[in-house]
């Protein structure tokens, strides 16, 4: 429990230490009764805080963080975790957020023979919503007629559907797009896909001629974007771009407009529109000759394989 060096006692562990006291006697004095002293021990007390870096604040949707605490010099190990379970968890030393509200860490040091565990401490972090995605607070018009986020249902009504024109010619609409956040916002970039639907047709090949099918159906190429990006768009206004549809060959063509934002959210819609057969081409013109050339290359493959 505790050693004694001259006047100088080390207490060792907790408990009582109990000390002896004695004096011995000579040819005069006789030797003193002993004495005996108890001095209790008790355990260290020890403490743990976060440390001052620790946020008090984040953003639902952040990336998982870790944390530190500060420690007595027990060298007793610190454990980390948390009383808002469903707000965010803890493993280890590092922190998910997992809804909006308050996130309260614990951090507990627990305690051994000679150590008392530490008191529980708690540090609150509000976890504000995630922002909404701009891609969900704008609004895409084609003359006054909505299209919503993610339309895969082209309609001549709202002009995503372009209809059905002759191979060559072209075809513009006109589309608006409008901010409704309360701060600006920016375009960083508008393009066209093709869509996963397989091409159509019965397997020809070859340039369309003579009312043939393309087999190539998907033809987003045939679409094309009038407009510079990236762009702004301030609170409460709206900007325009213009579509063309320029059909290469006869038959349906699809695709789809993605426009990203700066946030990096995505607002889609698929359009289309139909190549028909050009009556204003002449059969020996550069474009005629050209078509011609496709269907005898397409003709002579046919017979091969037939």
């Amino acid at each position: 429990m505790c050693s004694v060096s001259g006047t100088t006692v080390t207490m060792l562990s907790v408990g009582d230490c109990t000390l002896n006291a004695t004096q011995v006697g000579d040819a005069n004095y006789a030797a003193a009764t002993p004495v005996t002293r108890t001095v209790s021990l008790g355990k260290a007390s020890q403490t743990v805080a976060f440390d001052a870096a620790t946020p008090t604040s984040k953003t639902l949707g952040d990336a998982a963080f870790a944390v530190s605490v500060t420690t007595t010099a027990s060298g007793l190990t610190a454990t980390l975790g948390s009383s808002t379970p469903t707000v965010c968890s803890v493993a280890g030393n590092t922190v998910t957020l997992l809804a909006a509200g308050t996130c309260t860490l614990t951090a507990n040091q627990a305690g051994n023979d000679n150590y008392a565990a530490a008191t529980e401490v708690r540090h609150p972090i509000t976890v504000d919503p995630a922002p909404t995605p701009i891609a969900d607070e704008v609004s895409l018009t084609q003359q006054g007629r909505v299209i919503s986020k993610d339309d895969t249902t082209p309609s001549t009504e709202d002009g995503t559907d372009f209809g059905s024109i002759p191979i060559l010619s072209q075809l513009t609409q006109t589309f608006t797009l409008s901010n409704r956040q309360t701060t600006p916002i920016t375009i960083q970039s508008m393009s066209l896909q093709d869509t996963t639907r397989a091409a159509q047709g019965t397997g020809l090949d070859g340039w369309a001629i003579f009312g043939l099918q393309s087999a190539y159906a998907m033809g987003a190429s045939d679409f094309s974007l009038a407009t510079t990006t990236p762009f702004t768009i301030n609170q409460g206004a709206s900007q325009n771009f213009t579509l063309n549809f320029t059909p290469s060959v006869v038959g349906l063509r699809e695709g789809i407009v993605v426009i990203t934002f700066s946030d990096a959210s995505i607002f889609r819609f698929a359009i289309r529109g139909t190549g028909t057969n050009s009556a204003t081409i002449p059969i020996f013109s550069p474009v005629g000759l050209l078509a011609l050339l496709g269907g005898l290359v397409w003709w002579g493959r046919r017979r091969k394989r037939g």
